[in-house]
């Protein structure tokens, strides 16, 4: 990549400086501080609204985009992907007609005519013009086959390995995506194009270009192979089209794109030195608002009852200690934690109103066995030991991973 006023990027600097003078002893060697990525990627694969039936499974359920409830949930989309803040949105376009782009998305500006139900302008060109883009990216390419061509199916048939063609797995596949196709009539849109991008079906649905006649060959032929590495071929492309685009340091891009195509994309954007991929669940799924402020965390709130014993970026561990007659300020626990009693004790829970919420009409018994609870995170609260023994307990809470 290099910069818009033609100066050589931060990777031709950082190699350059690596570079030894002449005649001068070598230093020891020092590993080397790599930049920030400078490219910020949103990757959003999508199902194909109006289908055109060229991928191996046909679908067999519809869902009407155009219906109000769908634009609805359409718009409320484009708000969360637009929270991303995009200064480039390319699409599943041929990266060599461009100029068709430009003019179909200027139609659609214009209002020119009757709005297609393609995932192309009711998420790309929607979400471009609400932010006021002047042009989508074509970034889409062809195949490159090994030539000359071999039908692995051929193959097989004329070197008796039909067996490798259909191991059970293909008839599993179909069930998946027939599954797929239905269930998506029964969520939001949000829902479903969260779950088709999730890790765990990202995955799966890959695994269908490594069966059936992938293996189909010898020592010296890989028929099935030579097949498959067009579909890399055209993805690892549509990622040198995403580098071409991508000419500024500070850009941040969303690709919107058909979901086959995203676990070979996702590879490489991890892989890149120039990009930094942004997980789509961030914006679609964000963690909820955690609605107090820091200074209501219990280490702050009511230091006398809670000391830290541990604290990393994983978990912190406090001991929770109530004397007999207090009463704790009101306080929070941001995250889910485990709770062990080892000294249990008669108490009152208040809630964040200052209304009791729950008292213990007995004291415990001091020879009550330990056994952990688990607590979800709690909003404003306080304990008041009302009785005749101190209250105490180990309270590790579980923090998110960054």
């Amino acid at each position: 990549m290099r910069r818009s006023d033609g100066s050589r990027s931060w990777f031709t600097l950082l190699t350059l400086a690596g570079v030894a003078v002449a005649g001068e002893p070598a230093a020891p060697a020092a590993e080397p501080e790599w930049p920030q990525p400078p490219v910020k990627l949103v990757i959003l694969g999508t199902f194909h609204f109006q289908d055109a039936g060229l991928d191996s499974y046909r679908p067999q359920y519809d869902v009407d985009v155009l219906s109000p409830s769908r634009q609805a949930e359409l718009a409320e989309l484009a708000e969360r992907l637009a929270e991303f803040r995009p200064n480039k949105i390319a699409v599943e376009w041929p990266f060599a007609d461009q100029a068709g782009l430009d003019a179909r998305y200027a139609a659609y500006r214009a209002a020119e005519s009757e709005p297609s139900s393609n995932e192309l302008e009711q998420l790309g060109f929607r979400l471009a013009a609400s932010l006021g883009h002047e042009r989508v990216w074509a970034v889409d390419a062809g195949r490159r086959f090994y030539q000359p061509w071999v039908d692995p199916d051929k193959y097989a048939a004329e070197h008796g390995q039909e067996d490798r063609l259909d191991d059970g797995l293909w008839e599993l596949y179909e069930r998946q995506n027939r599954y797929e196709d239905e269930h998506k009539t029964r969520v939001t849109l949000a829902d479903y194009l969260l779950r088709i991008n999730s890790p765990e079906l990202l995955r799966l649905s890959h695994g269908q270009y490594l069966i059936g006649n992938f293996e189909v060959g010898s020592a010296e032929e890989y028929p099935g192979v030579d097949a498959k590495t067009a579909w890399y071929n055209r993805n690892l492309k549509i990622f040198a089209n995403l580098q071409r685009i991508a000419d500024l340091e500070g850009d941040r891009l969303l690709l919107i794109i058909g979901s086959g195509h995203v676990p070979i994309l996702r590879h490489a954007a991890e892989a890149s030195p120039q990009f930094e991929l942004v997980e789509l669940a961030e914006l679609l799924d964000p963690a909820p608002v955690w609605p107090w402020p820091d200074s209501a965390d219990a280490v702050a709130a009511a230091p006398d009852s809670h000391i830290v014993l541990l604290e990393n970026d994983r978990v912190r561990v406090l001991r929770v200690v109530i004397a007999p007659g207090q009463r704790e300020p009101m306080h929070t626990h941001r995250w889910p934690s485990v709770m062990l009693v080892d000294q249990p004790a008669r108490i009152r829970y208040y809630g964040a109103d200052g209304q009791l919420r729950f008292e213990s009409r007995s004291e415990p018994q001091a020879t009550s066995p330990i056994s952990p609870d688990w607590l979800g995170p709690e909003g404003l609260h306080a304990v008041e030991n009302i009785g005749s023994n101190p209250f105490g307990a180990y309270r590790i809470e579980l923090k998110p991973e960054r």
